[in-house]
């Protein structure tokens, strides 16, 4: 039965790990589409006859792309505060195991004058006190990242929202809304030149 937990123990560790790994890879993947939405559309502006006008007609795809790479940059630290309140978690558990180890050794006194077994029981009612303030310490460390993970989560559907927006909103631009890219009208130089033929 032994090997058994160790091998689900193991296995348990292995597909922790796999999430980690593709929590990471969620992050930059939204990162790296929304810089790539962000350099295709402004090379394609760009590449517009008119591209101050197409601009003002994508600023909001722009918008939409820098707040998914920003945002996928927050989740990313959002990661690191899990991580490290995991770490300050299991500190103070191991070191609530190690005072109570001690705690354990230490037979409690009990004396019908209650001062002299408060005297003699002063360095383990000391250690029980340390003890119940690391538990509080980890506690305090456990709902940090719950926390943590809240706004990581928060932040990751933000991110893919922002990168679907300035996707999409060109497309809604010309599919939806009937504007053009490029503008039909004629501009004012045109107009002028027009004239004095």
């Amino acid at each position: 039965m032994k090997a058994d937990s160790e091998q689900t123990k193991q296995m348990q560790q292995d597909f922790l790990r796999e999430s980690a790994l593709y929590y990471k890879q969620i992050s930059i993947w939204l990162a790296t589409v929304s810089a790539g939405g962000t350099i295709a559309l402004a090379t394609f502006v760009a590449s517009l006859p008119n591209p101050a006008y197409a601009f003002e007609l994508m600023i909001f795809s722009f918008w939409g792309f820098l707040l998914g790479i920003v945002s996928a940059g927050l989740a990313t630290y959002a990661r690191a505060r899990i991580a490290s309140e995991k770490a300050v978690y299991l500190g103070h558990v191991y070191n609530i195991g190690q005072i109570n180890d001690v705690i354990v050794q230490i037979p409690e006194m009990i004396s019908s004058p209650q001062a002299i077994a408060d005297n003699a029981n002063s360095e383990r009612n000391q250690l029980i006190k340390e003890s119940e303030n690391f538990d509080l310490l980890a506690e305090n460390a456990s709902r940090n990242r719950f926390s943590w993970e809240r706004i990581w989560a928060l932040l990751l559907i933000f991110s893919l929202f922002s990168f679907v927006f300035g996707f999409s909103w060109p497309l809604i631009q010309v599919g939806y809304l009937d504007k053009k890219i490029v503008p039909t009208t004629v501009s004012p130089i045109e107009s002028f030149n027009t004239k004095e033929d």
